[in-house]
């Protein structure tokens, strides 16, 4: 084959090339803004900013069980209880407490546990948790990553029976910020972001259209190749980054067994005569 046929057909596949890319950067453009311009209706059909955050979080769990309903239940201001009980040891009253949390709908049993006012969640049964905030600000920053730190100490191995997993996936809990807007300039929020690194898994800001992924997810260890850096900011496309490195992450099961902190309320109930 002559040189210049050679230089012929490689030009052509570097326009066809060429063309394909902005296709599918086209349609992700699409995609993103469509899941931005939802979130944005939920909000103001529903965000009064005379009310406390509890509203929020409403429309950020309505937002996820848009698309993630099918396997997932959300819940907003629920208390998480691990099978060990060390939630009650490692948080302080009232503490414990999540703005959404998303659960799985095949986990077993399913039992709902009420003590007044308060409705506790196994941590078992946990695909991932939310802290939710209108406005990222250095200080509320740090106590939500203070709180997320909390949960590494629940053990969630052997929760799932016979695990479907990718080389991608996890079998904790994602632990997840989503804010609307920020008012932190970038030195200070990657100063914490870094120093707390074992805190947080996805931190999103919706306006920005910025995401920050944590290298502890092996998805966003690929996206940032063979770099140093522990921390990758997605500046394009955002939500739809978020939305596939949540269903990457997380590992599904047929069942996601709850029963063993129900074993330990049991054991923890007797007696001490009644023990032994």
């Amino acid at each position: 084959m002559s040189g210049s046929k050679k230089q012929g057909e490689k030009a052509a596949d570097s326009s066809d090339h060429a063309r394909m890319q902005i296709k599918a950067q086209k349609v992700l453009e699409g995609v993103n803004s469509t899941l931005k311009n939802r979130f944005n209706e939920l909000r103001d059909q529903h965000f009064n900013t005379n009310t406390k955050g509890y509203e929020y979080e409403k429309i950020v769990a309505a937002f996820f069980g848009e698309y993630f309903g099918g396997i997932f239940d959300f819940h907003t201001r629920k208390v998480l209880l691990d099978r060990d009980l060390k939630a009650f040891e490692v948080f302080d009253e009232g503490q414990n407490e999540f703005d959404v949390v998303a659960t799985f709908r095949n986990a077993s049993p399913r039992l709902v546990m009420r003590v007044g006012e308060m409705t506790y969640l196994p941590y078992d049964g946990t695909a991932f948790v939310i802290e939710v905030k209108q406005t990222l600000e250095r200080t509320a920053l740090k106590k939500d990553l203070d709180k997320l730190r909390k949960l590494d100490s629940f053990d969630t191995s052997g929760r799932f029976g016979t695990p479907f997993k990718t080389r991608f996936s996890i079998e904790r809990p994602l632990k997840i910020l989503f804010y609307y807007e920020a008012h932190i300039d970038e030195n200070s929020l990657a100063e914490l972001l870094d120093q707390y690194a074992q805190s947080w898994d996805l931190v999103l800001v919706v306006s920005k259209d910025i995401l920050y992924g944590n290298k502890a997810l092996p998805v966003v260890a690929k996206d940032l190749h063979d770099s140093k850096d522990r921390i990758i900011c997605y500046d394009d496309y955002s939500l739809f980054n978020f939305m596939k490195i949540i269903q990457f992450s997380i590992t599904v099961s047929p069942i996601v067994n709850t029963l063993r902190v129900f074993g330990k309320l049991v054991e923890s109930s007797l007696k001490t005569d009644d023990k032994t």
